[in-house]
């Protein structure tokens, strides 16, 4: 029985729908609200849909940056996600890379299976349609599979963007039907046109968006990797074989992967579809009958906001008074406009920007990244394997954070060198190992860590565990740290 795997790139840079996302934190993992689920979290419970419907569907692959591995790993298991690997690039290689070396390990477990690429980061108004619109596409591809076959889910251009790929199909009204599973053949390939070209191509009939979900066998993966670059597809399989297990983590190698080509899959592989053709590979899409956004910009995000009588998009404290068109975020402060138009305003914790609704362009952010902001790395509150800290106060010699620890999780034996520190309990109970000494500290005490001691904490509950540190000292950095014991490898 072939299986089917799916394959979810999560990761990005921070940089689309910076500040709200930062380098540590980005798009596929946001989560609104403190009950909401991330769009990374919406793509694996597509997952689950896909292994519910048919017996086939192996639970995902994970492939992410090595910088997000713990919150990838805790965002799946907060949903109780079964995952059959947690591929860890150790540099970023864009899309071709992520992708081909889930497949071709997918390819040591399950030999010719057949596999998706679901990006981390799509919004659909309809999971179940996606889900049996998917399983249609791979269903096709299993059919036909003696001719070396690539499948696409297609959304229909309704507006010029240049945001996407453009993918011209052969219809019922051309020499090539529709075939019976209702895939069309694809002709011709753009990847992200310049918007007036975008402009003409919507008006033409037969061109659809890429919507990034792309099927295909093992065997033809490698395949077409080899015809269109040996060597590339020679590298990835040296960083497969090559990788080594750490705890639920399989780390490629940096020395193999930091030799690949950094090229997303539609450039090495879509926009090739003329030399494929010649390679007698065969490229199909089947239209995706649902909404879907890939919120890869503020007005792609915000499109589902509450919107007011003057066209302003808002979430969190905000008062517009005679202000238009405007996308409007704050997680905390109020923000109040006063006649302003098509503006983007975000309020963070840590950082407020004013701009143009469409959000920092590549050139602009790669200039102001420059300059080298805390901000554009992290919010204030920084997740680790264990749960998460949030800096509340800070000052001459002095730090004072938030921690929330996860159940039945544990921060590292560890000890510094320049600070000492004062822990208050706020809820839930914990245990303490703090030089020769362990006891248990309860709701509303606390404790003094000396500076040098070799100390421990832990959360053996079934609650989260919350508590205030304040940190003293000639030097307060996160690098003064001596580990002795941890449970996360680090």
């Amino acid at each position: 029985m072939t299986k089917i795997v799916p394959i979810v790139l999560a990761g990005g840079r921070g940089t689309r729908l910076w500040p709200l996302s930062r380098q540590d934190y980005p798009k596929p993992f946001l989560q609104l609200e403190a009950d909401s689920e991330s769009l990374y979290q919406s793509t694996l419970k597509r997952c689950q849909s896909l292994a519910e419907l048919d017996s086939r569907v192996v639970p995902p692959v994970v492939v992410a940056n090595h910088r997000h591995r713990f919150l990838v790993a805790q965002q799946a298991l907060e949903l109780n996600c079964k995952l059959s690997a947690l591929i860890i690039e150790p540099i970023e290689r864009n899309t071709a890379a992520a992708f081909s070396s889930a497949v071709m390990w997918a390819k040591e477990q399950w030999g010719d299976a057949q596999c998706i690429l679901l990006p981390a980061d799509h919004e659909l108004d309809d999971s179940k349609q996606f889900v049996l619109t998917l399983l249609t596409l791979v269903n096709s591809l299993i059919a036909s599979s003696t001719s070396v076959t690539v499948g696409l889910l297609g959304v229909r251009a309704s507006e010029p963007s240049n945001q996407f790929g453009y993918m011209k199909t052969q219809g019922d009204h051309f020499d090539n039907p529709i075939n019976q599973s209702g895939t069309r053949s694809v002709i011709s390939f753009i990847e992200k046109p310049p918007l007036e070209r975008a402009e003409t191509l919507v008006k033409e009939e037969g061109w659809f968006w890429n919507s990034g979900v792309y099927a295909c066998s093992t065997e033809h993966w490698a395949s077409i990797l080899n015809s269109i670059d040996s060597h590339f597809k020679a590298l990835i399989e040296s960083a497969v074989q090559n990788a080594a297990q750490d705890l639920e983590f399989l780390r490629l190698p940096v020395d193999d992967y930091k030799k690949v080509k950094n090229i997303s899959v539609d450039y090495f592989v879509m926009e090739k579809v003329d030399e494929l053709s010649q390679m007698n590979v065969e490229c199909r899409m089947l239209e995706l009958n649902c909404e879907w956004q890939d919120s890869g910009t503020w007005l792609n995000y915000s499109h589902q906001w509450p919107v007011d009588d003057l066209g302003n998009r808002v979430h969190g404290p905000v008062e517009n008074i005679e202000s238009r068109n405007n996308v409007v975020y704050s997680d905390e402060a109020l923000v109040v406009t006063h006649g302003i138009k098509n503006q983007l305003i975000v309020v963070t914790q840590d950082c407020v920007y004013v701009g143009d609704k469409l959000g920092l362009d590549k050139t602009t952010f790669k200039q102001f990244a420059q300059k080298e902001h805390s901000q554009l790395l992290h919010h204030r509150r920084q997740f680790r394997p264990w749960g998460y800290f949030e800096v509340i106060a800070t000052g001459t010699h002095f730090q004072v954070k938030r921690l929330s620890i996860n159940a039945h999780s544990r921060l590292s034996l560890q000890s510094h060198q320049h600070r000492s520190e004062h822990w208050i309990l706020v809820s839930g109970v914990a245990s303490v190992i703090r030089g020769d000494e362990e006891f248990q500290l309860n709701t509303n005490e606390s404790t003094f860590i000396p500076c040098g001691v070799v100390h421990r904490l832990s959360n053996p509950s079934n609650e989260i565990l919350e508590l205030i540190e304040v940190q003293t000292g000639q030097i307060i950095d996160e690098d003064d740290i001596m580990r002795f014991n941890d449970d996360f490898g680090r």
